[in-house]
């Protein structure tokens, strides 16, 4: 068994996975000012949850995109499994050559995720992730990663929409009961879903058009399974992608 780590920016998705099944997937809230101890006791207290114990886990891997937690967090860990966890970033083998301009500059969570759909999804891919930020990611045929876009996520859009604007409230990220909304929540809710779903159906038409062939695509992310249902593209959803993604690469580097 292997703890798998996912830190992001609104939330740390911890799981814990062995011989490719997830077994544990659990979310906590990302939070730059929590004590190495306090995420401890967290982390343990998930286990004893699902009654895994710290024995039980030969080693440990963390992806990040909050370069603030990356201390705390190995520390915490540290605390529960001997040895020094393994970092995404510093993996000498990820299984992909990356063909961007700036490399350093690709976070985690695009390496994680390109890394597992080169193994098991056919080529070219497009990875789309929707959490705070909605990235699109595409790589070649020869498993070659060459960018891909990155947009502002549902929440982050409704929380600017909420304080920019004098007359509108939050509301839940949630269906709407048709697309013309006929009520200031349901337009919101309405411009949310269907709006990032055609905006993703038009991302691919257009991706496919500056390749010349098309995509397989792979959704993952804790907001897609709001959205992939209302995609005119067929689109496959992996809950659970960048753990299973996480997993593999300890696997590689170990």
């Amino acid at each position: 068994m292997v703890l798998v780590v996912d830190i992001g920016n609104t939330n740390i998705v911890v799981g814990v996975v062995d011989k490719g099944e997830v077994l544990v997937s659990e979310r906590i809230t990302s939070d730059v000012e929590k004590a190495c101890g306090e995420y401890a006791i967290v982390i343990k207290s998930i286990l004893q949850m699902y009654r895994i114990s710290e024995f039980d886990l030969e080693g440990s891997i963390i992806s990040s995109v909050v370069p603030m937690l990356n201390k705390v967090l190995k520390c915490a860990i540290e605390k529960i499994i001997p040895g020094n966890p393994l970092m995404v970033r510093n993996l000498s083998n990820l299984g992909i050559d990356l063909k961007i301009e700036n490399p350093g500059e690709i976070g985690d969570d695009l390496l994680v995720a390109a890394s597992y759909g080169v193994e098991n999804y056919q080529l070219p891919l497009v990875v789309v992730d929707m959490g705070t930020s909605t990235t699109i990611s595409v790589i070649d045929s020869n498993k070659n990663f060459i960018g891909g876009a990155i947009i502002p996520g549902m929440r982050v859009s409704l929380d600017a929409l909420v304080s920019k604007t004098a007359q509108l409230c939050y509301t839940q990220i949630e269906k709407p009961k048709q697309v013309i909304g006929r009520n200031t929540e349901d337009c919101i809710k309405s411009g949310l879903i269907y709006g990032s779903a055609s905006m993703i159906d038009c991302f691919l038409d257009k991706i496919e058009d500056e390749l010349g062939e098309k995509v397989y695509v792979v959704a993952t992310g804790g907001l897609c399974e709001y959205v992939v249902p209302h995609c005119n593209r067929e689109i496959d959803f992996d809950r659970h992608l960048m753990l299973k993604g996480l997993y593999r690469l300890y696997l590689m580097n170990n």
